[in-house]
C-alpha cells in the first residue's frame, strides 16, 4: 500500500503570505504603519513643491501659483502628521504600548492644544512648530542622508519663519497695558523661544551659509545676553550667600564666594534691554 505523506510548504515564501505580511506592516500601528506611509507621500510632495517654488520665486508668471500649490501641499502634510499623532500615538499611549519619545510626543502635543482658548494665533504658529519637529525627529531616526540634507532645507527657512511669528506675536502683547511681572513673563517667552531658536536651527543655517553676516551678529548677540545673565546670577547668589558665616557653608562654595572671580562689576546694560536688542535683531533682520 503505497504512503501518502502530507507536503509542508514554507508559508514566508508563498505568493499569499507575502501579500499578507506586507498588508500586516501597512495596517499595523508604528513606523512601518500606513499613517507613516501617507506622510512620507505628502512629505515627498510637500519637498517637491517647496523646490519647485523656490528655483522660480523670481517668475512673475508662475510664483502665485506654484506658491499656493506648496502651501496647499504642506497644509495636508501637517493634517497627516497630526492625524498620526490622534489614531497612533494616542492609541499606544492609551494601551501602554507606546515607547518614552511617543509619551512625551503626546504630553507636547497638548501643551500646545491647551493655547487654543487663550491665543488662537499662537498656537497656530505652536502647533505648525510642534509637528514639523516631530517629523524632523522620524527623519534623523531613520538616518538616511539624502533625505536629511534635502529635508533641511525646507524645514530651515519653515522653522526660522514660525520662530519670528512667534515672537512677533509675544511682542504685540508687549505693547498692552501689563504689569512689570506680566512684561517679565513675555519676555521670558521671548527669550526661550530666541533660545530654542540659535539652538536647534540657527546652526543648521549657519552650516549651509557659515558667512552670512546677520547671522553671526545674532549669535553674537546671544551669546552676550547669556554672558549677562551669568553675570547677573552670580550677583544675586553673593547677596544671597555673603552675609551668611563662614562655618555655615561648604568649603567648596565658601571659597567660591570668597573667589576674586566672583567680583563683579556693575553691567551697564540691563538684561531687558539686552532682551530686546536681541529680539530686534532676529525678527527684523533675520
Amino acid at each position: 500500500m503505497e504512503e501518502k505523506s502530507l507536503k509542508v510548504y514554507d508559508t514566508e515564501k508563498t505568493f499569499f503570505s507575502k501579500i499578507t505580511n506586507t498588508l500586516n506592516k501597512i495596517l499595523a500601528p508604528g513606523k512601518m504603519g500606513l499613517n507613516s506611509m501617507i506622510i512620507s507621500m505628502k512629505r515627498n510632495n510637500v519637498l517637491k513643491n517647496y523646490e519647485n517654488y523656490i528655483q522660480n520665486e523670481k517668475s512673475s508668471d508662475r510664483k502665485g501659483m506654484l506658491l499656493k500649490k506648496y502651501e496647499e501641499s504642506y497644509s495636508l502634510y501637517l493634517e497627516a502628521i497630526d492625524k498620526n499623532v490622534i489614531e497612533n500615538i494616542y492609541k499606544k499611549v492609551k494601551n501602554n504600548t507606546a515607547t518614552e519619545f511617543e509619551k512625551n510626543a503626546l504630553s507636547k502635543y497638548y501643551m500646545v492644544i491647551h493655547i487654543k482658548d487663550n491665543d488662537y494665533t499662537e498656537y497656530k504658529y505652536k502647533k505648525q512648530k510642534f509637528l514639523l519637529e516631530l517629523d524632523n525627529e522620524n527623519i534623523e531616526v531613520l538616518g538616511k542622508e539624502k533625505l536629511i540634507k534635502r529635508y533641511n532645507e525646507f524645514y530651515c527657512d519653515k522653522m526660522e519663519s514660525l520662530y519670528k511669528n512667534i515672537i512677533k506675536q509675544y511682542s504685540v502683547k508687549l505693547a498692552e497695558n501689563l504689569t512689570d511681572k506680566e512684561k517679565n513673563e513675555v519676555y521670558d517667552k521671548i527669550f526661550f523661544t530666541l533660545d530654542e531658536y540659535i539652538t536647534s536651527i540657527l546652526p543648521k543655517k549657519m552650516e549651509k551659509d557659515p558667512t552670512k553676516e546677520i547671522y553671526v551678529e545674532i549669535k553674537d548677540e546671544y551669546d552676550k545676553y547669556k554672558h549677562r545673565c551669568a553675570r547677573q546670577c552670580t550677583r544675586r547668589y553673593r547677596r544671597i550667600v555673603s552675609p551668611l558665616p563662614r562655618g555655615v557653608l561648604p568649603r567648596k562654595i565658601q571659597s567660591c564666594r570668597d573667589a576674586p572671580s566672583n567680583r563683579i562689576p556693575h553691567e551697564g546694560q540691563s538684561l531687558r534691554e539686552g532682551r530686546k536688542a536681541l529680539t530686534m535683531r532676529f525678527v527684523f533682520r533675520a
